[in-house]
């Protein structure tokens, strides 16, 4: 193990944080080309002036003052429905307005909390301040469903990217991914905002080295685990490092051999980590476990029987320690691959799930209050979130997210599971009928637990760019957070719970 002393973290005071009370109307279509491309970068290049504002967030909880816009523009086409027959029916807003939120009654008058003061009270959701549906708190002062509250779309140098996202016990969002200042390589970063959207710090945790960081886990303390791949001219070297709440570098390190691809990390209940990471050259998946200081405890690396090739995407813990995988086993076709393990890296079982023709990856994991497992990731060419029962494996439901092109090419990204037992999902659906070519819109989606769907929100956040979701979170208040790109520079937003 070894500390970087090139890493760095700096205080942000601005970001391009815009906020929109309402989803814009319109119907998706086909958008300009763009050099942004699917994977672990968005290639090309933008310009990085960050956008302009709109509108107001109304949360029940924080100070909207510290969101609130200065200059208002048209706001960002989204499509949003609330079941599954889609029904593409939003307003734009293009003001921007101020709203008091204390979370208390009128206690110098005595008066019952009145829905649309600005005052969030009694059982109100939220309050603000109108009686206009859909614009993230409906006239009832309840939550309108897959909503943005508030959306960041900062100009991190020329080009970056979210990709994993988490938030903390304060409810600060903590994102990671890369950004590009100059130099002609992509920088590991992880980024710290308020609840309410607003800026804390940035961090380099390797410096001005190739690298990406892919996924974050909690530590103790608010502490943070990042993950992700170091590059040179030859290799692919995979790092661990851990920050602590502000961002400073308590130790880095590159435990494993050469060619490795870690994708994925989970913390366990006594704060060891366990990462899940690939052989690019082999193949073969590799699950280990390090201690809090970074030492590895275990480490196993073995293809699931009767599979020639195997790689793990995702990983995740659940209460009592057990460790549960995902991602895809080359048996006679690929196969979305579920594995259960005990703390110690004890095979429990392993399961493989095919559709004749298809290939299918499960790409992220998350488990709920009751144990339920969802996977997100793909079947075919199209999108797909299934989930199952942590005892044996077996299947409940599963969809898929189509753009309904033949030839476009859909992805689930990220996943969680909620208080309640809901399924949220997020992704991208293609616009584009060629495969080569790569026009994208962000996809959100939430399940009741049996698998109805609930809303659906499409983001088209700005017109005639790609929007990509990445990362998929739940704050300890319920809301969901995403994270990802949109015009090849890092995207952060909020949705209502």
């Amino acid at each position: 193990m070894h500390t970087q002393p090139r890493a760095w973290r700096r205080s942000l005071t601005g970001a391009c944080l815009f906020v929109v009370a309402s989803c814009g109307s319109g119907e998706v279509g086909q958008s300009e080309a763009s050099t942004s491309t699917v994977g672990a970068s968005t290639g090309g290049s933008s310009s990085s002036d960050p956008a302009d504002s709109t509108g107001v967030p109304t949360t029940g909880h924080g100070d909207s003052a510290s969101m609130a816009a200065t200059d208002a523009t048209t706001s960002n086409a989204t499509t949003s429905s609330t079941t599954s027959d889609t029904t593409n029916s939003t307003t734009s807003s293009d003001a921007t307005t101020s709203t008091t939120l204390t979370d208390t009654d009128d206690t110098t008058t005595g008066d019952p909390p009145v829905c649309g003061d600005g005052l969030v009270a009694g059982g109100e959701a939220c309050d603000d301040g109108n009686d206009a549906d859909a614009d993230g708190c409906e006239h009832d002062c309840t939550w309108t469903p897959c909503t943005v509250l508030w959306q960041i779309n900062a100009a991190e140098g020329s080009q970056s990217i979210g990709h994993g996202v988490l938030a903390d016990s304060a409810g600060n969002v903590v994102v990671g991914g890369e950004a590009q200042f100059g130099q002609p390589m992509l920088e590991a970063r992880v980024w710290k905002y308020t609840p309410e959207g607003a800026p804390i710090w940035e961090a380099a945790p390797l410096g001005p080295i190739q690298s990406t960081a892919f996924a974050l886990g909690l530590m103790p303390a608010d502490g943070l685990v990042v993950v992700g791949d170091r590059t040179d001219e030859a290799f692919v070297h995979p790092f661990q490092a851990r920050l602590d709440g502000d961002g400073a570098v308590v130790w880095a390190t590159e435990n494993f051999a050469m060619n490795l691809a870690v994708r994925s990390v989970a913390v366990a209940p006594e704060g060891g980590v366990v990462i899940a990471a690939n052989n690019i050259l082999t193949n073969t998946p590799l699950l280990a476990a390090l201690t809090p200081d970074g030492a590895v405890d275990w480490m196993i690396s073995e293809v699931p029987a009767g599979a020639t090739s195997a790689g793990v995407l995702g990983v995740a813990i659940d209460p009592a320690g057990d460790i549960f995988l995902t991602g895809s086993a080359t048996f006679s076709t690929g196969r979305l691959w579920l594995e259960r393990r005990t703390s110690a890296g004890a095979k429990v079982w392993t399961r493989a799930f095919a559709e004749p023709g298809k290939s299918t990856h499960g790409l992220a994991i998350a488990i709920g209050s009751d144990g339920t497992l969802a996977i997100a990731g793909t079947l075919g060419l199209d999108g797909r979130v299934t989930t199952f029962e942590p005892v044996a494996g077996d299947l409940l439901w599963t969809h898929t997210l189509d753009s309904g092109l033949d030839e476009g090419l859909d992805w689930g990204r990220g996943v969680a599971i909620d208080a309640a037992g809901q399924v949220l999902m997020s992704g991208d659906v293609s616009l584009s009928p060629e495969l080569d070519k790569n026009y994208y819109k962000g996809a959100f989606r939430r399940y009741t637990a049996d698998g109805e769907l609930l809303c659906e929100l499409i983001l088209d956040v700005v017109p005639g760019t790609n929007t990509f979701l990445r990362g998929l979170t739940i704050d300890a208040d319920g809301f969901p957070i995403v994270t990802g790109a949109v015009q090849s520079q890092l995207y952060v937003a909020k949705l209502t719970p």
